[in-house]
């Protein structure tokens, strides 16, 4: 079922209210090849990539989105204008042993958040990131991580998103 609009500023972000024909909804397995090409927009836009691997990586892309929208285990609100996906959203869900911290052991990722540069600063973000913690707090997931991008840090620390320390990464080559 769509969301309605925002009627007002959005509170978490001061930005102003989005257009009235703005829609907001989750994604459906119909949405896979608009997620898909969002996805390499993004990734091109913040990679810059200098290969030609970007075919392999939409049809990737297009069938981890494919396969994980069926089985729930990656969540994604969109805002829809004009019939045309303008931003997204993404929440990936798995599960890890309990620790103190997270006696649940139920873990949120966040990912995915891209707005079309000519649809940005008007608080589509904000809104999609509500939706993506309502999510969360429906299957009483106790951590929620992320990685940020330098542009979207601000709106991430507003709704009290803070550095992580101890977390390092190693990446295989092959």
């Amino acid at each position: 079922m769509a969301q309605q609009p925002l009627k007002n500023i959005d509170k978490n972000s001061g930005y102003q209210k989005v257009s009235e024909a703005m829609e907001y909804r989750r994604a459906t397995i119909h949405d896979v090849d608009q997620l898909a090409e969002i996805r390499v927009e993004m990734r091109n836009e913040r990679e810059n990539p200098q290969n030609s691997g970007t075919a392999e990586f939409y049809a990737n892309t297009y069938r981890y989105f494919e396969q994980h929208l069926a089985n729930d285990s990656f969540v994604a609100w969109v805002a829809v204008q004009d019939e045309e996906i303008i931003a997204t959203s993404g929440i990936v869900f798995y599960s890890i042993p309990p620790v103190y911290s997270n006696i649940t052991g139920s873990v949120a990722y966040i990912m995915n958040m891209y707005t079309k540069p000519a649809h940005r600063n008007k608080g589509i973000a904000s809104a999609l990131l509500s939706r993506l913690l309502e999510e969360t707090r429906a299957r009483n997931c106790m951590k929620i991580t992320l990685n940020a991008s330098e542009m979207g840090k601000p709106l991430y620390e507003k709704y009290g998103f803070q550095e992580a320390k101890n977390n390092m990464e190693y990446s295989l080559t092959f």
